[in-house]
């Protein structure tokens, strides 16, 4: 049984984002969300996804810092969606990104579950 989520990503990062391409899979269903320049602190607009209930959600993250020597970096990973959440947001820093499910977009910090600490490659 599939549902609809909205995919975000914030930059807490020491650097804007110059570019950033995240796609989500899930159970043969593929979304993006990309975007330029998105300051330091900021959000961007949410994508709208499918995804399943307490199944997994794959995604591949590719990010470019600006004013940085290593400006592109990129990872992919999955993580376990629960049953009620309706936003996903994915917090990029400078070493890793965190990965997680809210119900409110209004307050994303407070989730329950989360995928913490994924690094770049």
């Amino acid at each position: 049984m599939s549902r609809e989520l909205t995919m975000y990503i914030r930059n807490d990062s020491s650097y804007d984002l110059k570019s950033y391409n995240i796609t989500h899979t899930w159970n043969g269903h593929s979304n993006n969300l990309s975007g330029s320049n998105l300051a330091k602190g900021h959000r961007s607009n949410g994508q709208a996804i499918t995804s399943g209930y307490n199944e997994h959600d794959w995604y591949t993250v590719q990010v470019t810092f600006a004013d940085t020597k290593e400006s592109v970096k990129m990872t992919d990973f999955y993580c376990d969606s629960s049953k009620s959440e309706k936003n996903v947001t994915l917090y990029i820093h400078d070493k890793y990104l965190d990965c997680a499910y809210s119900e409110s977009k209004s307050d994303p910090d407070k989730h329950s579950s989360s995928c913490n600490k994924k690094h770049w490659t």
